[in-house]
């Protein structure tokens, strides 16, 4: 050893008693028990420092975890924020740290700024599409007023001619052709111009606004059967339309029948020219739970071809993206995604489009005599207009 431990002292003292020998004292100084006690004492208090400082993180660990416990309805309404659905960043409560709440505070003034945006471009959306329609009603009246005029009188004119040739069988053999390519040429202009304005002109509407639901029952029938009877198709078109707590004669606004009726045309038009598709089904289902005030119209598209990628699901051209604009605009939502049980068998993706519209129902108590007199003038108009063509 480099030093070696000092001996231990020993102090002695005599202590006197009166009846026998002194006492002999003796005390005994040890560096190796004072060294022993030192350690004892100081393990005592660092184990009482460290059971301290434990008590101490296991506090804050309690109360940091406690505090921040209000991050994760932030975190879940800020990823809510990026889905666009604002509903739980609306219903966020008061944070327990100043700083929290603050945060929440701008989360919802954001999701109100959102909302108005949003309802700004939808109001915008909805303008460009009555735009669109507009057009579409003012080509509508250009091609029945002067084109259908000239096509009336070239039919009058060959009907004519027809007459005076009839002792010339050749050249009447060639008008009768003409008169035929412009019965044919008069058919197809009354299919566009059913296409263009499939609910008719604006004063044919009614007065609450609104289109029955057999109406828009008719509308879709007309659709598919012209899709079946198209030539040159090999696609089967089917329609399955079901109603849930209205009736046929009960009404529905007439901007969500023409929504219906324009993504159903944009949709199957999608699928003739892209699909590739041996079948085509088009399903609307309207349901109104008893005494609301609200309904609901799912509509949706299926076929069995060759579906669509996520890089050119909603690029211009494919017609999705008019379908997406139009549906928005109404304030519903669509979703689209591949359709295997549509395509089973086929070795083919399928795709399925799916609309989930919301609507104020119309009351139409009230205006059930209206309805009565505007579809018997309908009828009464509809009659004079084929009698003219007929005389035509």
């Amino acid at each position: 050893m480099l030093f070696a431990p000092p001996r231990p002292q020993t102090v002695a003292a005599a202590l006197p008693r009166p009846a026998g020998p002194a006492w002999q004292v003796q005390w005994i100084a040890s560096h190796d028990s004072e060294q022993r006690e030192s350690l004892v004492q100081l393990v005592e208090m660092m184990s009482l420092l460290a059971g301290c400082g434990l008590l101490m993180l296991g506090v804050m660990h309690w109360r940091v975890r406690r505090s921040f416990r209000a991050l994760a309805p932030l975190l879940s309404a800020i990823e809510q924020v990026e889905r666009q659905d604002l509903g739980e960043v609306r219903a966020l409560p008061a944070m327990p740290i100043r700083e929290l709440d603050v945060i929440a505070h701008a989360l919802r003034h954001l999701a109100g700024a959102l909302e108005e945006a949003e309802a700004r471009r939808r109001v915008l959306g909805a303008q460009v599409l009555t735009l669109q329609e507009d057009e579409r009603n003012h080509l509508a009246r250009e091609l029945h007023d002067e084109l259908g005029q000239h096509l009336t009188a070239l039919r009058v004119d060959a009907s004519w001619l027809q007459r005076r040739l009839a002792h010339e069988p050749e050249l009447a053999a060639v008008v009768a052709g003409m008169s035929e390519h412009c019965s044919r040429i008069q058919s197809e202009v009354r299919a566009l111009l059913t296409r263009l304005r499939p609910l008719g002109t604006a004063e044919s509407a009614q007065a609450d606004g609104g289109e029955s639901v057999e109406r828009l029952r008719a509308l879709l029938e007309t659709l598919v059967q012209a899709w079946v009877q198209s030539p040159g198709r090999s696609t089967r078109y089917t329609l399955a339309f079901d109603s849930v707590g209205l009736g046929d004669s009960d009404r529905l606004p007439r901007e969500l029948v023409l929504t219906v009726y324009r993504i159903s045309q944009e949709a199957l038009t999608n699928v003739a020219r892209h699909a590739h598709a041996s079948e085509a089904r088009l399903s609307v289902r309207i349901t109104r739970e008893p005494g609301a005030a609200t309904a609901l119209l799912d509509w949706a598209v299926q076929d069995d071809g060759c579906g669509l990628d996520d890089a050119g699901a909603w690029q211009r051209g494919n017609g999705l993206a008019g379908v997406k604009d139009r549906v928005w605009s109404a304030g519903g939502d669509l979703e689209w995604q591949p359709a295997p049980a549509s395509a089973a068998g086929t070795g083919r993706p399928g795709l399925k489009l799916h609309a989930r519209l919301p609507f104020a129902v119309i009351d139409n108590r009230s205006n059930n005599d209206n309805d009565n007199v505007n579809n018997n003038s309908t009828r009464s108009s509809s009659t004079t207009a084929a009698e003219q063509e007929n005389i035509s």
